[in-house]
């Protein structure tokens, strides 16, 4: 029998509550997935029950825009501060044209949970999920091709370094590397892969690839894999996150930020091999973080949102339930 990982992240997404779209204020109760920033100063957060909430004024105040789903949504890419992408459960795909005033659901090729979302500009974009779904478009999400891999295996996460060479990480350890654009894919040697009914799983739930040789991978039991050769081979530097899992990372100018259970949240310099935790008084499960220049937002369960507005020097919790705008 196959062994399968309770990743709390998917968990929640899988047996959240249904409530009505865009009825309720957003409450201690919401689990929040993903967040994009733009210019230091717009924010858009997504999770449980359909909940986009979105801040324009570096999280001073929030409003709560309707996607028209309850379907809990997963990963949100901002291309600027007008053109949006979201994705979630059950083939969820939400984009809009206005900064959010209005959200269109869009038909894709699958029904299939779907997990991450990128652009690497506003016309090539790219999808991953559940079943090894990979969904890519070149018209700006007109039409989106199904480029799955037709296996048992779910993709978390993906980093894309230009329109042809890009890469997804996912369950047992799997990491794949395209150099067409998405439509063939090698399996790489991560050096954690683990068979489908091995005792043991081994799990990437994201990976980020600064330039086309340095990129990083992280997952189970505070993981983190490195590579310095565009993937020819990954080495494990250890229980970066302290045995808790790491389920998301951000990079800012010469520091990588990495996030996760527990309200583990770890940096360093590029230049450094030392990495440094910070307490931030959070016990939750910390999903998703994005870093600008100054402004950072970490988000995770049960209505967490963590700010930063000097690069992560200090960081303050905020409550966007009772600082909604009306």
């Amino acid at each position: 029998m196959r062994k399968i990982i309770t990743f709390v992240l998917i968990a929640a997404c899988f047996f959240s509550y249904s409530a009505k779209a865009g009825e309720r204020d957003p409450s201690y109760f919401d689990d929040f997935y993903d967040v994009a920033i733009i210019d230091d100063r717009l924010i858009w957060i997504v999770g449980s029950q359909g909940t986009i909430l979105h801040s324009s004024d570096r999280g001073e105040s929030w409003v709560l825009q309707k996607g028209g789903t309850d379907n809990s949504l997963s990963s949100v890419w901002a291309i600027d501060a007008n053109r949006l992408w979201i994705v979630g459960i059950y083939g969820t795909v939400l984009h809009t044209e206005d900064g959010g005033r209005r959200w269109e659901r869009i038909s894709t090729p699958t029904k299939n949970h779907l997990f991450a979302i990128q652009f690497i500009n506003p016309q090539k974009g790219r999808i991953v999920g559940e079943g090894s779904t990979i969904l890519d478009t070149e018209n700006g999400g007109g039409k989106w091709q199904d480029h799955s891999l037709g296996k048992d295996v779910l993709l978390y996460g993906m980093s894309l370094l230009d329109s042809q060479d890009g890469y997804i990480a996912g369950e047992f350890g799997n990491i794949y590397h395209t150099r067409d654009g998405g439509k063939t894919w090698k399996q790489q040697v991560s050096g954690i892969e683990q068979a489908l009914l091995a005792e043991n799983s081994q799990c990437l739930f994201d990976i980020f690839f600064r330039d086309k040789d340095h990129g990083y991978a992280v997952g189970l039991d505070g993981g983190m894999l490195n590579t310095d050769n565009g993937g020819k081979s990954w080495k494990h530097t250890g229980e970066v996150g302290g045995k808790n899992h790491l389920l998301s990372m951000a990079l800012e100018g010469q520091r990588i930020w990495m996030v996760g259970l527990r309200g583990t949240v770890v940096h360093r310099e590029l230049n450094s091999n030392r990495w440094n935790r910070i307490d931030l008084g959070v016990k939750q499960p910390l999903n998703g973080i994005a870093m600008g220049k100054k402004l950072g937002i970490i988000v995770g369960s049960n209505g967490t949102v963590i700010r930063t507005q000097d690069g992560g020097a200090h960081w303050e919790i905020l409550k966007p339930g009772e600082r909604r705008a009306k």
